[in-house]
């Protein structure tokens, strides 16, 4: 289960519903969520839901920010001025 992004409350199920990939599969350890682009910058929570003949049981919800690796400056940092509690550093992108 995942959320929209932007409530933190994971209740949309990220494959299809009963999904034969999913379900009745006591040895599955791994499965792919497919998110798009069009998202990027947004938090989505996630939950796993277990079921079984005696019922349901879910695990701690957890939070990824979904995004990409920054883009590298073009030049090292500059370190424009310091002291004991801060520093101010300059970046060309």
């Amino acid at each position: 289960m995942r959320d929209d992004g932007a409530t933190g409350n994971p209740i949309i199920e990220v494959n299809q519903a009963n999904d034969p990939n999913i379900r009745n599969l006591p040895t599955l350890r791994h499965a792919n969520v497919a998110l798009d682009t069009a998202n990027l910058g947004r938090k989505f929570t996630f939950q796993l839901a277990v079921y079984n003949r005696e019922g349901e049981t879910k695990s701690v919800a957890v939070a990824y920010l979904f995004a990409t690796k920054p883009v590298t400056p073009s030049q090292p940092p500059v370190v424009m001025q310091y002291d004991s509690k801060k520093a101010t550093v300059s970046y060309l992108f």
